[in-house]
């Protein structure tokens, strides 16, 4: 073959070898993947109850009550102040698609597929998301292959997929921030205002922390990058705090107008963080990454802490001063959220707050390969941790995939028993979160309910049937751990029906899954969870046999 042929055809294949081309199909596929997981999971997580707020909010705003629309917008949690005004807000979409096609696909709040469009929802964030990860990348490197290795290796994370079967703030949150930090450091285009960039990124910080003020260090690390220009300090960051006052106000005018305070709110929210571990702050990424990311995660870590010290040192000329401001403000971050968990016992880490350090983890590890001088040890760098992110991804995938929850496998199992569903996912989520008015026992009384984890006498089993109320009642089923767990420390009682039960259905707990344990456990509840394979299981009374009744004479 001639070189001019070959030259040929290098040419027509020239339009594909084109990190655009790469972003375009990575999308695509994470796309395909990512709307298999929308079928399920609906509603495990007390923070998904915001998602209903939204129904009522533009229940109200189509009937042009304002008053009662504000107050959803604060009513998003009745045991404890909401302060995720911000997720209500950009739910709205998502419900709007949901009152226009599940009428015209005839699905009712009673299917387990009613919430699958939230969930679509959550695909398109998450997607955008790795748009952020790829432009901030691009933005700070110049260079276009490694921003495109940056949002593979971050979109293969389960961190960055975890959370797209749930209703809740956290991904939603983390895009406001992730925009706002590419707003603030981003270069200002011909006749563009740069204080407008600040007004904006600081309005878009405000409002990610509307969504979830547990996101508040994205905040600071926004802000310290708008710091970060010299000779205009002052007035970026002046800008900066504008924008973000100017959310912050309007939500608490908002709240006042109906008699309310978002920064009240706020305030006794962070009362109500008691789950965790507070003495888990310095290692809980590392203990994260390595128990929910494996390989991949350590690799991760290790390539970060390289960049990272490197930083620190100053010498890296190839860092532009909002990535460096970005790094160091991410470290402080943690370090500071950290301490206040070990040494004043007042914060816990989980791994919805820990997401926002991963985009700024990976863009700093590819950083780290981008700095080896030695072509040769460059591409093995680059080609391992492409080959441990793969690596990572299908196992972790595969699992997740099989993940049964507890509203999908009560309905689904009282479905093969001939029984009708009559308790969407959104009641059953009333009592997994521990709410009286949604306590299956109230709306189905021939389902009884018990814990393995629950030690007779314990407050529980206010929610709860006990052991021996289950084995008395003779309901038709009796249901197993159909609930958020509980641990305790001192006992451990897995619950055994009498005779006259046969269990019918079992699947493992949710939590078994890695990173649903690292959500408010403390190590040595993982750790039980692994010892004891806590499952789910129903059992069905078996009907008694027909007594022959004896003729008579005989």
């Amino acid at each position: 073959m001639d070189a001019s042929r070959i030259d040929n055809k290098l040419g027509r294949m020239r339009p594909l070898l084109n990190p655009t081309v790469g972003l375009i199909v990575l999308l695509l596929l994470l796309a395909a993947y990512r709307l298999t997981l929308i079928d399920r999971g609906h509603f495990y997580w007390s923070d998904e109850r915001c998602y209903l707020s939204t129904f009522a909010f533009m229940d109200n705003v189509m009937r042009w009550d304002w008053h009662e629309a504000i107050n959803a917008l604060f009513d998003a949690r009745r045991s404890v102040p909401s302060a995720r005004p911000g997720f209500v807000l950009a739910s709205v979409p998502a419900v709007l698609a949901q009152l226009a096609i599940n009428p015209l696909m005839d699905i009712g709040p009673e299917s387990a597929h009613f919430y699958d469009i939230a969930s679509a929802y959550n695909v398109i964030v998450t997607l955008a998301i790795t748009l952020c990860v790829y432009a901030l990348g691009r933005l700070w490197t110049q260079r276009a292959w490694y921003a495109l290795l940056m949002a593979l290796v971050y979109s293969l994370l389960t961190n960055a997929n975890v959370w797209i079967r749930h209703m809740a703030p956290y991904s939603v949150s983390l895009l406001c921030f992730l925009l706002g930090l590419w707003a603030v450091s981003s270069k200002p285009k011909l006749g563009d205002s740069a204080m407008h960039r600040m007004f904006v990124a600081g309005a878009l910080s405000a409002f990610g922390f509307a969504c979830y003020p547990g996101h508040y260090a994205f905040v600071v690390i926004n802000g310290v990058v708008a710091l970060s220009y010299s000779g205009r300090r002052w007035k970026s960051g002046l800008f900066f705090s504008i924008g973000s006052l100017c959310v912050v106000g309007f939500f608490e005018l908002a709240a006042q107008s109906v008699g309310r305070s978002y920064l009240h709110d706020l305030s006794a929210l962070s009362r109500s963080v008691s789950m965790g571990d507070t003495k888990e702050g310095y290692v809980f990424l590392w203990n994260y990454l390595r128990d929910v990311e494996g390989v991949a995660g350590i690799m991760l870590l290790v390539l970060f802490a390289w960049f990272a010290m490197r930083t620190i040192h100053a010498g890296v000329s190839a860092t532009t001063p909002p990535l460096r401001a970005a790094t160091l403000a991410a470290i402080a971050g943690y370090l500071y959220h950290a301490t206040m968990g070990v040494v004043f016992g007042s914060m816990v880490f989980y791994g919805r707050v820990a997401m926002i350090y991963l985009p700024i983890l990976v863009i700093g590890a590819v950083l780290a390969l981008i700095h080896i001088e030695r072509t040769t040890w460059r591409r093995i760098g680059v080609c391992a941790l492409i080959t441990a992110s793969i690596a990572s991804f299908i196992p972790s995938a595969i699992a997740y995939g099989q993940v049964v929850y507890p509203a999908e496998f009560l309905t689904q199992t009282m479905a093969s028993r001939d029984r009708k569903v009559t308790y969407p996912p959104n009641v059953l989520w009333g009592y997994v979160d521990g709410d009286l008015d949604g306590t299956l026992e109230r709306i189905d009384p021939d389902l009884a309910n018990v814990a393995d984890s629950s030690p007779t006498g314990s407050a529980e089993y206010v929610l709860l049937a006990s052991h021996r109320k289950a084995n008395a009642n003779n309901t038709r089923f009796i249901s197993v751990n159909i609930k958020y767990q509980r641990y305790y420390r001192q006992r451990y009682d897995r619950f055994e029906p009498h005779s006259g039960y046969k269990l019918v259905a079992q699947a493992a707990h949710p939590e078994s899954f890695p990173a649903l344990g690292y959500e408010g456990r403390k190590p040595w509840e993982r750790i039980r969870t692994r010892e004891r394979h806590y499952s789910m299981r129903i059992y069905e009374r078996i009907a008694e046999p027909q007594r022959l009744t004896s003729s008579s004479g005989m």
